[in-house]
């Protein structure tokens, strides 16, 4: 048991002399929503109602990749939370990236190669009052076509909604 004591203590010392920091130090670093002070269930609450604003109004027979953050996908309890609006969902990882034939890049599931719809949220950050964020959507029907929005939602009565949103650009 003293020799196991020792070994540990050694590799230890050895670890810091190296300059390496302590496994406690290693944990992935915060999002950005964590360092704001949003709550998880918050931050799944947000994108749900996020992803809800902008697809309200799709056609139900495409199907859209989802995606949050550069190239992360939104939680399972997300998909769960939008399954009411009947839309064919899929994470944004089963997306990978192509060419039609006339040469343009698009969007197709990874398995079946059935082309869809890029909708990414990116970032859930404060925006003014406590119980307000402000997260930007990007859409891509293609690579040369979609927009962007932000969005601006607010916390009343425990439940989130879009209180506001501006066009951040098309291309």
């Amino acid at each position: 048991m003293l020799f196991i004591h020792l070994v540990m203590v050694l590799l230890t010392s050895l670890t810091e002399a190296a300059g390496s920091p302590p496994a406690e130090k290693c944990a992935m670093p915060p999002t950005r929503a964590e360092k704001d002070g949003i709550s998880k269930d918050d931050e799944v609450e947000v994108y749900a109602v996020a992803f809800e604003h902008v697809l309200k109004t799709e056609d139900r027979a495409r199907l859209f990749f989802l995606g949050t953050g550069k190239d992360g996908d939104p939680p399972d309890r997300v998909l769960k939370l939008l399954s009411h609006l009947k839309l064919r969902l899929r994470k944004g990882s089963r997306a990978e990236r192509t060419t039609d034939g006339a040469g343009h890049i698009i969007y197709v599931d990874r398995d079946s190669k059935e082309p869809g719809t890029t909708v990414r949220l990116l970032g859930i950050q404060r925006a003014g009052e406590e119980n307000m964020v402000e997260v930007k959507a990007v859409y891509h029907i293609n690579k040369s076509s979609g927009y962007t929005e932000v969005l601006r939602l607010k916390k009343k009565g425990g439940q989130w909604s879009v209180s506001g949103s501006r066009a951040h650009g098309e291309f």
